[in-house]
């Protein structure tokens, strides 16, 4: 094989590519399979394999690579696998385990598989479009099961192949396949290219699936509140700081206004530039103490007290609406974190 008509020029193109995820096991985890062959002397940089990971909520484990020579003679890699930082903040530290496949050379086949170990069980989801022309992929998804609180596993896609979409077999493994998937091109300005390239995204929630958005909004609303009610309740001491705020013959448009005037001058810490220990320390030093409540819960616990009604309200998720998402039924299960591997 020289070359693809599909993929006119590609320095490389992927045979094979195949995702398994099993949030079912004893610990949740990710395979990853890839076999790309090398068509041009160009081709030959994807010797060097980069995998990257999240340092805190996941790990890359079980690495093993080869080089098939064109001759068919296989050279299996021994090598010593790095960590390379990629990006490094405050709570945040994403990286990569990087390697280099022996003995690469044009007609080569290059072929690893690795293990994402997840340490949570979040939304997952199927990136099918790559840097280069895909000739075949497989993707499946092993639901979380238990016994705890009821819930569904929904997914919404873009951009797949026509005739393409995720199913769910009998043994509630939902399973996709497809193939001659063109390579994504990077453009500059363009937004975030995840969100361009064709995928499927996988949700959890404790909701059965709802396909009417009216009424899918309206029991998400209902719990919502429900939970922040239970949260904020009729305490005491907030009603006691709030007979220091407002007057008894206010209005309730100026008891809000009160209110929320108070909230403001809270300090509200999610919105300020990441500080060292050492500027942290010294900004405590010189500021009063203030209350610790935030200002949303303090603005969601005042209408609780008499004379008040109130209606919470939450931003809009477009990812989560109902319009147009798939289920694969009602699992017994809950987001739920995954014990390490020892």
């Amino acid at each position: 094989m020289k070359g693809e008509p599909l993929a006119p020029g590609a320095a490389a193109i992927i045979l094979q590519r195949r995702v398994d995820r099993d949030d079912n096991g004893f610990t949740c985890h990710e395979n990853n399979y890839l076999r790309i062959k090398i068509l041009t002397e160009e081709g030959r940089k994807f010797a060097d394999v980069e995998i990257p990971f999240f340092k805190r909520s996941e790990d890359v484990v079980n690495i093993k690579a080869r080089t098939i020579r064109p001759g068919g003679s296989v050279a299996d890699f021994n090598g010593k696998i790095y960590e390379k930082w990629l990006v490094k903040g405050k709570g945040v530290k994403y990286l990569a385990k990087t390697f280099t496949l022996p003995d690469v050379q044009v007609g080569a086949i290059v072929e690893y598989f690795y293990t994402i170990d997840l340490r949570y069980i979040y939304n997952s989801h199927w990136i099918l479009s790559e840097g280069l022309f895909i000739k075949s992929a497989q993707f499946s998804l092993k639901p979380y099961k238990s016994s705890y609180v009821p819930v569904t596993l929904r997914w919404v896609s873009q951009g797949l192949p026509p005739g393409v979409a995720p199913k769910v077999g009998p043994n509630h493994i939902v399973r996709m396949e497809a193939g001659n998937i063109p390579a994504f091109e990077l453009e500059d300005f363009m937004p975030p290219p995840n969100e361009l390239k064709a995928r499927v995204d996988f949700v959890y929630d404790i909701d059965p699936y709802e396909p009417d958005p009216v009424k899918f909004w309206k029991k998400s609303g209902k719990r919502w509140n429900d939970g922040l009610e239970k949260f904020v309740g009729k305490h005491k001491a907030m009603e006691e700081a709030v007979r220091q705020i407002v007057s008894p013959g206010d209005s309730s448009e100026i008891k809000l206004r009160k209110l929320y005037d108070r909230v403001q001058q809270m300090r509200n810490t999610s919105y300020e530039v990441w500080k060292t220990a050492q500027e942290e320390n010294a900004t405590k030093r010189s500021r009063p103490k203030m209350s610790r409540m935030s200002g949303s819960m303090a603005t969601a616990a005042a209408p609780n007290l008499p004379g008040f009604s109130s209606a919470w309200l939450a931003p809009l998720d477009s990812k989560r609406t109902a319009a147009g998402c798939q289920t694969a039924g009602n699992f017994s299960s809950v987001p739920r974190r995954c014990k390490a591997p020892s």
